[in-house]
């Protein structure tokens, strides 16, 4: 059966209890940025198999080949068709997985190995009672803001650190012809889908500290219909309309956000993690030479006047407004 087979796939990689057996246990997996072409990932694979062969388990771990670009749909298309590898790497579409029944909830399995059950993070025992069929053991992510190094030097600026500093380095990167073409086609920031990492540095910057806030009758309130997520809103417009931020986010993948990078058509954008960042470097590594990073905090306090968006009441006062407290950094 498809799903017993998966099973006893996934429990000998993931929790390294299952017995020895006379022939390795075959595991098809499939993972973006993962292919049987790239040597690192052979040999990493292959330092998989020979730990759980020391743990009395013998593997044998096939990477199934899928292209980074167009990696989800490529995905869903192969599952559909029937092609269901052991352990799938998602970039969404897991619900529709779900519904077909191709994934198995983990809960039972979780509970039977002590390592894996003693790894996990408070939020991943919290998100897996509401949704057991994934399973990515890794602290809360956040966004991260990422420039090359020599593009930030160019930019005559230190590090940004209030929102006033990233308009100020967005508009550097726009007018700087940084990648040296000599056409002024270079975005500030891009990101992919929608402005949730725009969010991650800027929500707090514009006093949305919450999924619920407060408004000014002191109610909690949903943090969307708020004057704060409107200014906020208000504000990523203004980059736009400057050309600061990239207008064709709304349709671009992070394939594409990825690849405006490395071509030089954006001069900022977001890693989830570190091992994310270092993807970018190494794919950066194929167009110049020893690249290096900077990655930043999100900015502190408020936005000052000159740059608070217009459906900011007080604006025209110049008096400080109570919409976009001071925050704090970690």
């Amino acid at each position: 059966m498809l799903m017993r087979k998966l099973l006893l796939a996934t429990t000998a990689l993931a929790f390294a209890i299952a017995p020895a057996f006379a022939e390795p246990v075959v595991i098809r997996m499939v993972s973006k940025d993962l292919v049987s072409t790239n040597p690192p990932d052979v040999k990493h694979i292959e330092r998989i198999e020979a730990a759980m062969a020391a743990k009395g388990t013998e593997i044998d771990i096939q990477i199934v080949d899928l292209p980074s670009s167009g990696y989800a749909d490529a995905l869903s298309v192969m599952l559909l068709s029937g092609d269901i590898p052991d352990l799938i790497y998602f970039r969404g579409g897991d619900a529709k997985m779900v519904e077909q029944g191709i994934l198995e909830d983990l809960t039972p399995w979780i509970e039977k190995s002590p390592n894996l059950k003693a790894a996990l993070y408070p939020h991943n025992v919290e998100r897996l009672a509401n949704y057991p069929y994934l399973l990515y053991v890794y602290p809360p992510r956040m966004p991260q803001p990422v420039i090359r190094k020599d593009w930030l030097e160019k930019s005559g600026l230190p590090a940004p650190q209030t929102v006033e500093d990233y308009v100020a380095l967005f508009t550097a990167i726009k007018d700087g012809d940084f990648d040296g073409d000599g056409v002024a086609n270079t975005y500030g920031v891009t990101t992919a889908d929608n402005t949730n990492e725009l969010d991650s540095i800027f929500n707090r910057a514009f006093g949305v500290t919450g999924s619920w806030i407060k408004n000014e009758a002191g109610e909690w309130v949903n943090a969307r219909i708020t004057s704060r997520e409107k200014d906020k809103i208000a504000f990523y417009a203004s980059l736009r309309e400057k050309g600061l931020f990239d207008p064709e986010y709304i349709t671009s993948k992070f394939d594409v956000k990825e690849d405006k990078f490395y071509t030089g058509k954006a001069g900022v954008i977001f890693g989830s993690s570190a091992e994310v960042i270092d993807i970018y470097g190494g794919k950066m590594r194929q167009c110049i030479r020893t690249p290096s990073w900077c990655c930043w905090r999100r900015p502190r306090g408020r936005p000052s006047r000159a740059i608070r968006p217009s459906t900011c009441p007080r604006k025209r006062a110049a008096l400080p407004c109570p919409r976009c407290p001071s925050t704090r950094t970690r």
